[in-house]
């Protein structure tokens, strides 16, 4: 696809480039040479890629402090394209054009695909060569090696996913939390349900698969909830890769020259079974309360009562199995739950059990999903 390709010689120049260390002496030579706007440019194209980096943070500071600064002088010079994409649809969510907002987000994916397919190619060159050191049989090293460029291959996601210096979590899953809204608010049924199904093959998120309850009452049409194709590979292959990696990570260990004595699979093949059907039971969710118990919720005191149903109530919610209580909550202001991936369901009169987003008003009963997603 992109061609022939040069070797790589010396990985640590590589290394360099892609922590953009010149940058950390450009900014002082442009500085120097009386090139204000260069030398925060510089700086802060170093920032973006070390945005911990207490010294560079110094410079840029003091720079942005010298007479005939501007900020538009921070410009990234080392931007690509799906981040620049990915920016403006962020830009474009957040102004509501929703049609733009659609153009930029599909366009930054197809950037980001490949941006991942051009990284890949370039671990056929970074094989860790630590590898070799103790390990005595050519089908070890073998094996090692080619572990260490699927590991290369299989991190270039996360690589791609700091977007202007920020992590942004599963790159693809945050394409498809931006397009579902945007689809929806253009009345893009089929769209938004597609664009739902893909995120969740990332991250079974409970703010998303509330996002799949909605849309499921509107659409009334489970076949609309499938992932395309093009996605769907996508993870089958990372799904693949994480299955060999964490193989290799417990079972494929040398110690004192030996690996560890063998155990009853480990000469069954990989299994390259991929299940990717959504078995979560959305149907079970009207059930979870009744009128009366979300009056017991509402009840402007912690009685036994209440206390005893919100411990029957977390049993229901297991239906995440990693969820706990976190509290009971009334009030008229529009509220945003204190976890990052929060279950919430009204506890008021006119829409009891009814499940909720992360910001709402109201009474409100919320658990915390406190599973741990691994990109």
């Amino acid at each position: 696809m992109f061609g022939d390709h040069q070797s790589i010689k010396k990985m640590s120049v590589y290394h360099d480039l892609e922590e953009r260390k010149p940058y950390q002496y450009m900014h002082i030579c442009y500085y120097h040479q009386g090139e204000l706007a260069m030398a925060v440019q510089s700086a802060y194209t170093f920032l973006v890629a070390n945005p911990d980096d207490k010294d560079i943070k110094q410079s840029l500071n003091w720079y942005m402090n010298r007479d005939g600064y501007s900020d538009d002088m921070l410009i990234d010079m080392e931007r690509k394209d799906h981040e620049a994409k990915f920016i403006n649809g962020v830009e474009a969510y957040d102004q509501q054009d929703w049609g733009r907002c659609v153009n930029e987000f599909e366009s930054a994916l197809e950037k980001s695909i490949i941006q991942d397919e051009k990284c890949r190619l370039l671990c056929q060159d970074k094989i860790d060569w630590s590898v070799v050191d103790g390990n005595p049989e050519i089908d070890i090293l073998l094996a090692s090696m080619r572990a260490s460029v699927i590991r290369c291959e299989h991190n270039c996601l996360y690589k791609l996913a700091r977007i202007n210096g920020h992590y942004v979590g599963h790159l693809f899953a945050a394409h498809f939390e931006y397009l579902h809204f945007c689809h929806f608010k253009m009345q893009r049924g089929a769209e938004a349900a597609q664009t739902v199904a893909n995120y969740l093959l990332f991250d079974d998120s409970p703010l998303m698969r509330r996002n799949r309850y909605f849309y499921g009452k509107q659409y009334k049409k489970n076949e609309l909830f499938t992932p395309s194709q093009e996605v769907l590979d996508i993870y089958r292959r990372r799904d693949l890769e994480a299955r060999f990696l964490e193989f290799m990570e417990k079972r494929f260990v040398v110690k004192d020259g030996e690996l560890p004595p063998e155990q009853a699979d480990d000469r069954n093949p990989l299994s390259l079974d991929i299940h990717v059907e959504d078995n979560f039971p959305y149907e079970q969710i009207p059930s979870l309360m009744t009128s009366s118990e979300c009056k017991i919720l509402r009840s402007a005191l912690d009685t036994r009562e209440r206390d005893g149903f919100v411990k029957e109530l977390e049993q229901r919610v297991k239906l995440w199995p990693n969820s706990s209580y976190s509290n009971v909550t009334c009030g008229s202001p529009v509220r945003e739950a204190q976890c990052s991936r929060a279950i919430v369901f009204s506890a008021e009169h006119n829409d009891c059990g009814e499940w909720l987003g992360k910001w709402f008003n109201g009474c409100a009963v919320v658990f915390c999903d406190e599973k741990k997603i691994i990109d």
